[in-house]
């Protein structure tokens, strides 16, 4: 019996509309990234989260590399571990179609935004990002 649907069986009548899509598969994100580069013509935004960051890292780079969408906003999910060099294990990343984005200035890069972001685990703060 089969207990998936992929990207393309999903899609494949939507035709040229655009679609937001929003993804939180549990590690499974990684199977799907050449889909979604390949469907990405009429996507207007996406949240997606990443497990393994630390294990993973070039292979989200590559996927941003690849990606016509904006990265706009990080966000560490802090149910998941820092590592000992404070990279996070599980980051979730929310990227928004060039036309609706205006160019950030530099000191916009800190997160979590104390405004908008919140905690995943409530009992637990936000880490902090840090870009080198």
């Amino acid at each position: 019996m089969k207990n998936y649907i992929n990207l393309q069986d999903i899609l494949k009548d939507w035709g040229d509309n655009c679609f937001f899509l929003k993804m939180d598969i549990e590690g499974n994100e990684y199977n799907i990234l050449d889909d979604i580069i390949q469907h990405q013509k009429n996507m207007i935004g996406m949240v997606i989260e990443f497990h393994s960051c630390d294990l993973m890292s070039e292979k989200i780079k590559l996927f941003i590399e690849k990606f016509n969408l904006d990265l706009v906003h990080i966000h560490v999910n802090n149910y998941g571990p820092v590592t000992k060099d404070h990279f996070p294990t599980v980051i979730e990343l929310t990227f928004s179609a060039k036309k609706y984005n205006l160019k950030r200035e530099e000191n916009e890069n800190n997160f979590p935004v104390e405004s908008f972001d919140q905690p995943n685990n409530k009992n637990d703060q936000d880490a902090p990002i840090f870009f080198i």
